[in-house]
């Protein structure tokens, strides 16, 4: 009888034991069929579709956003340059959806989006007019963030408004400099000569515009005006050294590197070219004291390294 009564206890302990483990199981097994299914539905929803503006110009790097603050859900995308947008792997939910752009009235609006649901949406947005009474203020914002066409836009507005506003003119030229249209940023940049010739920074920037047509003694000749209305620049005589050299003058370029060295000593670009142009020309004591100089001002620069390469071979050649 005591035999037969610990058999039944032993039993009734394995019998609950796989009650325990199937239900953990079945726990997991539920979990990972729940998170499965999350994982698929946010893979099958998607939002796509086109914002312009009310003229049907296409608007590009328009901000996207969606937000359900009841689960703590935020999805984000942008549109590209031909106004379109896409983006997948939402979570079914009901999302307040905004679109925003510089320079136009924000769209919102509230949206259900289904599981497995491709999600068409096409917005026009107006251009905030209260916007338009600072066009250059709105211009100057957009040159910041790397928006060149937009800021063009608005600096066009700007001269229009303003023929002899001289910054307008300038900034309109860095501008089209900056998209890469040199010939229009030569007539914007001209015109601000007239207007103001002792604006150093417009001869700066046609000096720009001249070494991106490789007329470089047109790139030399403005380089020296700038800096003759701003002989405190060390940026101005490193920019005529590094054509100097590019042409092969080697001891104009040391000395319009020199005076750079002389009004920055800790301007590191300037160092890294003095040092190499000594090098060229075997002054190699000259050479490594600005490289060691440029490596001891950005020791994490990504020529670094290169530099050390450069001033061991130097030290073996001495």
């Amino acid at each position: 009888m005591a035999n037969y009564l610990f058999e039944s206890l032993e039993e009734k302990i394995k019998k609950l034991t796989i009650r325990k483990s199937l239900l953990v199981f079945l726990s997991m097994a539920a979990f990972l069929s729940l998170f499965s299914v999350k994982i698929l539905f946010a893979i099958d929803t998607r939002i796509s579709g086109l914002v312009i503006d009310l003229s049907g110009k296409a608007l590009k790097n328009v901000e996207i956003i969606l937000i359900d603050n009841s689960r703590g859900l935020k999805y984000s995308t942008r549109t590209d340059k031909n106004g379109k947008f896409y983006k997948r792997g939402i979570i079914p939910s009901t999302y307040e959806i905004s679109f925003n752009l510089k320079g136009f009235i924000s769209v919102k609006e509230t949206m259900f989006l289904q599981a497995g649901q491709t999600k068409e949406i096409d917005v026009r947005m107006k251009k905030n007019e209260v916007l338009r009474e600072n066009d250059f203020e709105v211009g100057s914002n957009y040159f910041k963030e790397s928006q060149y066409e937009e800021a063009i836009h608005y600096f066009k507005k700007a001269v229009d408004d303003f023929p002899n506003f001289a910054m307008a003119h300038y900034n309109l030229g860095l501008s089209f400099l900056r998209n890469g249209d040199i010939d229009e940023a030569l007539i914007s940049l001209k015109r601000t000569q007239e207007i103001k010739p002792e604006l150093a920074l417009t001869y700066f920037a046609l000096g720009e515009c001249y070494v991106q047509k490789n007329m470089l003694d047109e790139a030399i000749g403005n380089f020296n005006k700038a800096a003759f209305h701003d002989s405190n620049n060390p940026k101005l005589y490193y920019s005529i050294g590094v054509v100097y050299n590019k042409i092969n003058k080697i001891d104009e370029s040391i000395i319009a590197f020199e005076k750079a060295r002389e009004l920055d000593p800790n301007f590191s670009p300037n160092r890294y070219q003095l040092g190499l142009v000594y090098m060229k020309m075997g002054n190699y004591e000259e050479a490594i004291l600005n490289l060691e100089k440029f490596l001891e001002i950005e020791p994490n620069a990504p020529e670094a390294k290169q530099v050390g390469v450069i001033i061991k071979e130097i030290k073996k050649i001495k």
